[in-house]
This record gives structure tokens, C-alpha cells and sequence, in this order.
């Protein structure tokens, strides 16, 4: 599955193609969100569950309510504050049995300013117009969905953090489908079909036809990434 946001995000869930490393209550655990925001910026989510993809769901699917119903002084605050609602309606709405648990990079980008929420191990990649790729936020063991976040330790289970990027950025939010190990690829390899010429949604199927080609070492985990460019 794939979609746009206008001229500036494309993004694509995938179940994998190849022997999946873990097993899975559901074909496709991983999900994701693209929110343009009434103040000019966008909203990024990816997420990557386990036990059933509930809380991935539960934690992309009302993104735009979650962050449409806090305020707060800094974009930090209102990420956090959304998040929190996020996590009470998904306890609400969640069946006593469910165990489901996610990772989740949820990013606010507006002009050149970049802020995230980070928990998990999805990933949060800058690749600069001069070459590289850089992972932004940090990797945590900590997942989301049974254990409250107000009760876990900033920093530790979960991360927050801020960048000023530059003209021609692109942002890359992943789920761990992209790692080595269940991709085939490394970051050279996934800046290597991100960088060629092309529109966003272009590189983003190119990226996932060749992370999930079981021919190739990939496709032994779903994947969701959204790709994102800076102007």
C-alpha cells in the first residue's frame, strides 16, 4: 500500500515477501500516518507492533485528533501531550486480552524545523543534499501500548529531540523492516534508492520493491517507511 501528502511526503506499508523473523497475529503489524497540520506543518508516524497490530494502529490511525485536541508552548510539549492522548484512547477502546505493543517515531516538521517522540527501535534517518545518512533519534527497548508512558523514564524508555535541517533534507521514518538483517540492506543501500532523481513516491517504491525481495536478503519483516523532503 502506498500514498502521497501533496508534492512534499510519500509513504508505503509492506507485508514482506520473504520468511518472517518473528511470528505474527496479523499479516501486516506495521503502520503509519501523514497529517498536514492547520498551522503549515506536517505530522509523521511510523509504527511497528507486535502480538497483533492493534497498537500500531491505535497509535497512527487518530493522529490527527490526538494533535488537533492538545496544546502547549512548545512543539515538544504538544507532541508529548498527543501522544498521552493517544495511549488513553487506545486503552479505552482495547480488549482485556490484547497484548499488542508498538515502537513509534512521530515527527512535527515545520519549515526547517524538526521535532520528534521517540519509542523503539523505528527509525528516524536525515539524508543531507551533500551525501550521507544519519540516524536521528535514539533506540530505545521500550514499546508502547502496556505500560503507561507517564510512568516510564524520559530519556531512557523514550526519547524526544530537535534538528534545524537544511534545504534539499530528506527525512526517512522506518520501521525496523529496514534494519540489515531482514532488509539485505545497509545505509549506503537504502541511500543509494533514495537519492537518484524521481518523485518521492518513485523512490519510496523502489526502496520497498527492493528491501522486501527475499532474492536479495529482504522481506522477512513488514516494513513502513514515509519519505519526506524539506524545502
Amino acid at each position: 500500500m502506498t500514498g502521497v501528502l501533496g508534492e512534499q511526503a510519500a509513504a508505503a506499508l509492506h507485508t514482506g515477501r520473504g520468511k518472517s523473523l518473528n511470528l505474527k497475529e496479523w499479516a501486516c503489524e506495521d503502520s503509519l500516518a501523514m497529517v498536514q497540520t492547520d498551522e503549515g506543518g506536517v505530522l509523521l508516524a511510523v509504527a511497528d507492533a507486535h502480538w497483533g497490530g492493534s497498537s500500531s494502529v491505535g497509535y497512527t490511525e487518530p493522529l490527527a485528533q490526538a494533535w488537533a485536541g492538545v496544546s502547549g508552548p512548545t512543539i515538544a510539549t504538544r507532541l508529548y501531550r498527543a501522544l498521552l492522548k493517544l495511549e488513553a484512547a487506545y486503552s479505552a477502546i482495547r480488549a482485556p486480552e490484547d497484548k499488542s505493543e508498538t515502537t513509534l517515531v512521530l515527527a512535527h516538521l515545520e519549515g526547517r524545523n524538526l521535532h520528534w517522540i521517540s519509542a523503539g527501535d523505528s527509525l528516524l534517518l536525515r539524508l543531507p543534499p551533500g551525501g550521507g545518512c544519519e540516524l536521528l533519534n535514539t533506540l530505545t527497548p521500550f514499546f508502547l501500548g502496556n505500560v503507561s508512558l507517564a510512568e516510564t523514564p524520559a530519556g531512557i524508555a523514550w526519547t524526544q529531540g530537535k534538528a534545524k535541517l537544511s534545504a534539499g533534507d530528506l527525512l526517512l521514518l522506518a520501521s525496523d523492516g529496514l534494519e540489515e538483517n531482514v532488509s539485505g540492506l545497509d545505509l549506503a543501500g537504502v541511500e543509494a534508492l533514495i537519492r537518484p532523481e524521481g518523485s518521492l513516491a518513485q523512490r519510496v517504491e523502489a526502496l520497498v520493491e527492493r528491501a522486501t525481495d527475499p532474492g536479495q536478503g529482504g522481506g522477512r519483516d513488514n516494513l513502513a517507511v514515509v519519505l519526506c523532503a524539506v524545502s
